[in-house]
């Protein structure tokens, strides 16, 4: 098909789908009836779980009920047989891998095949980053993220193979915008929500057309789960009731809705901070009218730094470090950041890399340090970043750049490379952090770079692992640099990086369908575009900087368009010819 008919048709498609979203508003999709459907429901003996297995059970459906809480379970058995209700319970810990294999596998036998699967157990904390214990961060993010990974790979070939069938994740708007003191929740539920975005495309790629998903991010919920949480204004913000919750989910279901944001008004206003300069998103609750004249001063000030940026600091003297320094991205950093004198601490994996850097930069009259340390491992990194403050000194900048990835299809991606992944790419940062932070906030100075990924914004078939470890990641530092902010350590900043595809052995082979629209960027170009970024203190950068007017634009479209504007740029094939250094088999 000629390239403009192709452009042409791709118009009408996007024109079509916000047409007929505006018609959806006024006349809603019909609903399909979910009489004789088999329910599962983790997390189901409390709050909106409960509710959910009441709210499919009144429509005639099979539920099945997942939960550590026998007691709970018990109960919410005996309420559904009272009523006449199907109903079946089993204790499950869904942070336990081979637990859901085995509860799966007694489902399949005892019930039947799972055709609406709903992801909703999930843990909170509510402490701040540096009052975390490691082994709550680990069983945040096994519950809240990992474990939806388990209960798709157990339930989603049967719903491949019927070509019938609905996965729901219950995320929350702390897996859209990061919240402070909820750096554990806000990374895990940000993970679920790249995780079923990249499983949706999956799905639809592989011509499944009755397997549904829907994303579910709700406000906060008058459950024993955030019990205490306040709004300034409750009259704007209204604590919602479970029952509400759980029959909008139920209604999301029979209209095979994709992405439900409650209340409805809250997603708009997500989407208006994010258009908005980094500096007045986060403060609409507070100080209305004062915050008006923030708003108008900050979008003015925005515009002159577009065209006179701001100046530089200089970075002479201070100690970097950077994960995954020996290779790609990293190693670019390392250069440029040594070149503007500062001593670099690498620390990698790779012992010939990190011989072949430091060799490098000694060469050149650069101070630099090396360490091997696999960033997954929270032992290794504690133990080595005590050397390092033995060694060398404190670290005034650190860069969380490590990452790696599986590049396969969801249901092909080992069970150890999903914990892998998120290991390095996510659960690192909240060890390097733990690690140098406190010595940065008593001194109230230094910065932290996160070296995240486009992907971390917007999800992408054959990723599932990786996009949600990057939005995990993004998630992670908008709550923490928000912690940061309210305990008005205005020394310490945090840069938020998310680069389209670098020409790096990570990722090599991916192509996109307009190269010349969407180049391949020069991991030389990225480290000194980062350079700039710390040497100005800047927030978030997004490369190119075309690709985040893109995203932007496609946040306000209808979804159905984002995927047509998909299909037209080729992301369906941009993986068929990969042969980067993805993790290898044992």
């Amino acid at each position: 098909m000629p390239l403009l008919l192709e452009f042409l048709l791709l118009l009408l498609r996007i024109c079509g789908h916000i047409l007929l979203s505006l018609i959806r508003i006024v006349f809603p999709k019909s609903r399909r009836d979910l009489k004789g459907e088999v329910v599962l429901i983790t997390g189901g003996a409390n709050g909106i779980g409960r509710h959910m297995a009441h709210t499919f059970a009144l429509r005639g459906c099979t539920v099945v009920v997942l939960d550590v809480d026998q007691a709970g379970l018990d109960a919410v058995k005996k309420e559904l047989h009272k009523e006449g209700h199907v109903v079946h319970c089993y204790k499950c810990d869904c942070s336990n891998r081979e637990q859901i294999y085995q509860v799966a596998e007694t489902v399949r036998k005892e019930v039947d095949d799972v055709s609406i699967l709903v992801n909703n157990a999930g843990i909170l904390i509510g402490k701040k980053f540096l009052d975390l214990s490691d082994k709550s961060i680990e069983k945040v993010f096994s519950v809240n993220s990992l474990a939806h990974f388990w209960t798709c790979k157990a339930f989603l070939p049967a719903m491949l193979k019927n070509n019938k069938g609905h996965i729901v994740s219950i995320a929350s708007v702390a897996g859209l915008y990061g919240a402070g003191g909820l750096t554990e929740y806000c990374a895990s539920k940000f993970a679920a929500v790249g995780f079923i975005e990249s499983l949706r495309q999956e799905i639809r790629y592989a011509r499944k057309d009755n397997v549904h998903a829907t994303l579910v991010c709700p406000y906060h919920v008058a459950t024993d789960l955030a019990k205490g949480v306040k709004a300034r204004f409750p009259s704007a913000l209204q604590t919602m009731q479970p029952e509400f919750v759980a029959e909008r989910v139920v209604t999301a279901v029979e209209r095979n809705e994709w992405r439900v944001v409650l209340p409805a008004t809250l997603s708009y206003f997500i989407e208006m901070t994010r258009m908005l300069p980094y500096q007045t998103g986060m403060q609409i609750l507070f100080e209305f009218l004062f915050l008006l004249l923030q708003i108008c001063g900050h979008m003015l000030l925005s515009i002159f730094r577009f065209i006179i940026p701001s100046s530089r600091r200089d970075l002479k003297g201070e100690v970097v470090l950077i994960t995954g320094g020996s290779s790609g991205i990293g190693r670019q950093m390392v250069h440029a950041f040594a070149s503007h004198g500062c001593t670099v601490i690498v620390w990698d994996i790779d012992e010939e890399g990190l011989d072949s850097v430091k060799r490098t930069l000694l060469q050149e009259g650069h101070v630099i340090h090396c360490y091997k340390c696999d960033c997954s491992n929270r032992e290794e990194v504690y133990g080595v970043a005590e050397r390092v403050r033995v060694e060398v000194n404190d670290v005034s900048i650190l860069v969380n750049n490590a990452g790696v990835v599986s590049a396969r299809k969801f249901l092909d991606v080992p069970d150890k490379h999903v914990e892998r992944v998120m290991g390095v790419n996510c659960l690192a940062h909240f060890w390097t952090c733990k690690a140098f932070l406190p010595s940065m906030m008593e001194r109230n100075n230094g910065h932290i770079v996160t070296i995240a990924s486009v992907v971390g914004l917007f999800g992408v078939a054959g990723l599932s692992e990786y996009c949600a470890s990057k939005f995990a990641a993004i998630g992670f530092t908008e709550s923490l640099r928000q912690e940061i902010r309210y305990a008005r350590k205005d020394g310490v900043h945090m840069t938020l990086v998310c680069p389209y595809h670098v020409g790096t052995d990570l990722f090599k082979g991916v192509q996109a369908r307009f190269p010349s629209l969407l180049q391949t960027l020069d991991p030389k170009d990225v480290a000194e575009r980062v350079v700039t970024a710390v040497e100005r203190n800047e927030w978030r950068v997004i490369l190119p900087w075309s690709v985040s007017l893109l995203i932007e634009l496609m946040r306000l479209l209808p979804y159905r368009s984002v995927d047509a504007f998909g299909d037209f740029m080729g992301t369906e094939h941009s993986l068929d010819n990969y042969s980067g250094t993805s993790l290898k088999d044992d």
